[in-house]
C-alpha cells in the first residue's frame, strides 16, 4: 500500500516555509527559492500546522524535531532559537501609532468644537503617541507596549 505524500519546502533554518500536496508543481514555483530544499513527508505523519509551526527539519539527523512555539508574532527561526524581530515590530509600533494620530487628527482643526483645555489634552496626547516609537524602540513583541491613555480615559 502505497502512502500518500506532500512535500514541505524548508529554508536554511530548518523551517517550512510551505507545504503543498502532490498535482503543485513544486519545481515550477519553487525551483528558484535559492537555498531552500523539498523535503517528502507522509501525509499522516504531521498536519501542515505541525509542520509550519512545531517542527523544524535537523538537517543533520535527516528528520523533524520539535521547537518551542513562536513567543510572538515578531519573531523568526534562526540558529536554532526564536530570535526577536526588531524591525518588524517596530514597524508594526508605527503603523498602529499612526492609525491612532489619523483618529485623534479631527481634534486639532480650527473648528473643533472642543474647549481650548480640551484641545490641549489631546495635542499632549498626540505627542505622548509620537514618542512611543522612540520610548520603545527595543521592542521584541507590541504586547510590550503602554500606550498613552487619551483624555477622558484616566
Amino acid at each position: 500500500m502505497n502512502k500518500r505524500q506532500k512535500y514541505a519546502l524548508v529554508n536554511p533554518e530548518g523551517e517550512v516555509v510551505t507545504v503543498v500536496s502532490p498535482g503543485f508543481d513544486l519545481w515550477e514555483n519553487y525551483s528558484s527559492q535559492g537555498e531552500n530544499i523539498v523535503v517528502c513527508v507522509d501525509e499522516d505523519a504531521y498536519t501542515d500546522t505541525e509542520l509550519t509551526e512545531t517542527l523544524v527539519w535537523d538537517f543533520q539527523a535527516q528528520s523533524w524535531k520539535p521547537r518551542e512555539t513562536r513567543p510572538g508574532k515578531h519573531y523568526k527561526w534562526k540558529n536554532g532559537r526564536w530570535n526577536a524581530d526588531n524591525p518588524a515590530a517596530l514597524a508594526e509600533l508605527r503603523k498602529q501609532r499612526q492609525i491612532k494620530l489619523a483618529s485623534t487628527d479631527w481634534t486639532q482643526l480650527a473648528d473643533c468644537p472642543l474647549s481650548t483645555y480640551e484641545k490641549e489634552a489631546w495635542t499632549i496626547y498626540r505627542q505622548k503617541l509620537r514618542e512611543v516609537p522612540r520610548t520603545f524602540a527595543n521592542i521584541r513583541d507590541l504586547d510590550e507596549v503602554v500606550w498613552p491613555k487619551k483624555p477622558g480615559e484616566d
